[in-house]
């Protein structure tokens, strides 16, 4: 299979690499136009334009805050063999009193959909895909576990359980961000195992690289809670790394294949309900490992790179 990718100019975006490497784990044929996020072989713009003439699909990624060269999709102009891979966080990131986040265009309103290229592609993925997208034909695509999420775990020698819980989030943003930019239940949590050091075994905090994932692995339960449009990244790297994730209930669409409350991950939906939980899983800690296995076990199948790129190509009717 020949595709021609047109990635976003951020060069290290988590959902392009997971599909550009996703692509290369699938075997497929790929002609880039721009290095990075797992690039191998780049092509000018006259080249990439005369591989489309013979391309099976193009695919144009749009990261979580920019775009490609989007004038090349509109060049090329086959829609019918054109995928839109969506990962933006506009909706709820962009602050319009901002000059820089309005020079970006990252604010949008909510939910968003780039309406001007929706008539360059057949299909169209996004990584936050609400009820009311989906009634339009926009499809869900979550964005799942690049490798390294389950390579850094596995490097990890020591795996004996030495925390209870480790509290660790991306930007803790207030309402006062843009609409409806409150990152979840994260402050509230902060706040929680803060208040709780003393009965609660627990790391919070920011760790680096290495000691991260170690952290991750020797923790019985890692709370995630919604980021920019109601996911984050962190329940892929909780999962991947087969400890047992705290879910904040999630309001975008997963499609097929979502994590089961219970029994790949444990959903809450209010402070009352995480803590609920948390006292009945950190009483019963083999259940903790069970469904963190379970949970890890599910990612590999599912929602590795390799996956996520067949549920794609599925969808548009290819066989890998």
């Amino acid at each position: 299979m020949k595709v021609v990718v047109i990635p976003p100019k951020q060069k290290n975006d988590c959902i392009a690499n997971l599909f550009i490497e996703g692509l290369y784990d699938n075997g497929v044929d790929v002609f880039a136009s721009d290095f990075g996020n797992g690039v191998r072989d780049v092509y000018s713009d006259s080249e990439i334009i005369e591989h489309s003439k013979s391309a099976d699909y193009i695919f144009y990624l749009w990261g979580q805050r920019f775009s490609g060269k989007e004038y090349l999709v509109k060049q090329i102009n086959r829609p019918e063999i054109t995928a839109y891979i969506d990962g933006s966080e506009w909706s709820y990131m962009g602050k319009p009193t901002d000059p820089n986040q309005v020079k970006e265009r990252r604010y949008r309103g909510e939910p968003w959909i780039h309406e001007e290229m929706y008539n360059y592609c057949k299909w169209y993925f996004k990584s936050a895909c609400y009820p009311e997208d989906a009634e339009r034909g926009i499809i869900p695509f979550p964005v799942g576990c690049i490798n390294r999420y389950f390579t850094m775990s596995d490097s990890i020698k020591d795996r004996q359980k030495k925390w209870d819980v480790f509290c660790n989030f991306g930007p803790d943003r207030s309402a006062s961000h843009g609409p409806n930019a409150r990152s979840g239940l994260r402050p509230e949590i902060y706040e929680f195992f803060n208040s709780n050091r003393d009965s609660i075994s627990c790391v919070i905090g920011k760790k680096e690289k290495l000691e991260y994932f170690e952290t991750l692995v020797q923790s019985y339960i890692v709370p995630s809670s919604w980021g920019a449009q109601f996911w984050s990244m962190r329940e892929w790297e909780v999962l991947a790394s087969g400890s047992l994730c705290f879910m904040q209930r999630p309001l975008v669409l997963y499609a097929d294949h979502k994590p089961l409350d219970g029994v790949h991950w444990v959903e809450y939906s209010d402070m009352n309900e995480f803590k609920e939980k948390l006292d009945y899983y950190l009483k019963n800690k083999d259940l903790c490992v069970d469904i963190g296995l379970a949970g890890r076990k599910h990612a590999l199948k599912y929602h590795s790179r390799k996956a996520k790129v067949k549920y794609a190509l599925d969808i548009m009717g290819s066989v890998v």
